[in-house]
Parts: structure tokens; C-alpha cells; sequence
């Protein structure tokens, strides 16, 4: 999907921030490229940083894709954890 594509679905689903998971409470929803290249760049970016309009900046023009974030604190200590939208929305349906 386009970069205004995927804003669009952040904003169609924000109101899961801060919903529980199976695997934790989602913390954030974050635009990331589908090149596994840039997906790379952008992964060292975000873990940097923390921020993921930074992260994604030098990317907007690629085809990206949506997924949550889950407890973002976690990072730092060298756990990351995210998962799609579709996984999230099939867990908050059971």
C-alpha cells in the first residue's frame, strides 16, 4: 500500500492502542517498508530511536505495510515484538 494509504488505516485504528493481546498490550501502530532491505534500515532506525516518523521518514515513497507494536518499553531491553493488524483483529475477535 502507498504511505497515505497506510495513514489512513492507522487512523481507522487507532482506538486499539492500549488493547491486550496474547501477546502483550499494543503500544503503538507503525508504517514499515516491504523491501526487506529497508525494512532492515528502518528496523536499526526505530530501535535507535524509539520514533517511528523518524524511522519511516526516508521511506515514505515505498510500498509499506501497518502493524502493531507490542510493549514498546520492552525494546530497550532487546525484546521486540509486533504483529499485523489482521493478527491483532483475529485475536480481539476471539
Amino acid at each position: 500500500m502507498t504511505f497515505d494509504e497506510a495513514l489512513i488505516q492507522i487512523k481507522d485504528n487507532s482506538h486499539l492502542i492500549g488493547s491486550k493481546v496474547e501477546m502483550g498490550t499494543i503500544d503503538e501502530l507503525v508504517i514499515y517498508p516491504n523491501n526487506e532491505e529497508s525494512k532492515a534500515a528502518f528496523k536499526d532506525i526505530y530501535f535507535k530511536t524509539l520514533s517511528a516518523e523518524e524511522a519511516i521518514a526516508p521511506f515514505v515513497n515505498e510500498d509499506v505495510s501497518v502493524s502493531a507494536i507490542l510493549n514498546k518499553k520492552r525494546i530497550r531491553l532487546g525484546f521486540f515484538m509486533a504483529s499485523t493488524l489482521e493478527e491483532i483483529k483475529e485475536q480481539l475477535e476471539k
